[in-house]
């Protein structure tokens, strides 16, 4: 997804370029988290990799009829589209085109398990 600093950064090199436009074709992670028995672990807030762990923080936390279990199956959507950026005279726009949608399960297990 593109985010507030790259929407800016394309805007100077539009304008310093004097461009009519361009497209760029992203792939991002939707919303939401769900188990695959249907929970919803609510928004997802914001994904981070440490130490080639990637980490997901998610609004609320697991509930407890998914704590202490021996692994867990989440269902992520991912979804691509393209963007296209352009500007007439000095105002810069952005259009966005959904190209697909598609359900990914992660099985993953709790080597932490108490």
């Amino acid at each position: 997804m593109t985010k507030a600093e790259d929407f800016d950064r394309i805007c100077r090199e539009l304008r310093a370029e004097d461009a009519t436009g361009f497209i760029i074709r992203q792939a991002y992670l939707g919303d939401h988290i769900r188990l695959t028995d249907g929970t919803d672990l609510g928004p997802m807030l914001d994904s981070y990799t440490v130490e080639g762990n990637v980490i997901l923080e998610c609004q609320e936390g697991l509930p407890e009829s998914a704590r202490n279990k021996d692994g867990l199956e989440l269902v992520f959507t991912l979804r691509e589209n393209l963007s296209y950026f352009f500007k007439e005279d000095e105002t810069m726009y952005v259009y966005t085109v959904p190209l697909d949608e598609e359900q990914v399960t992660i099985a993953i297990s709790n080597n932490g398990r108490a």
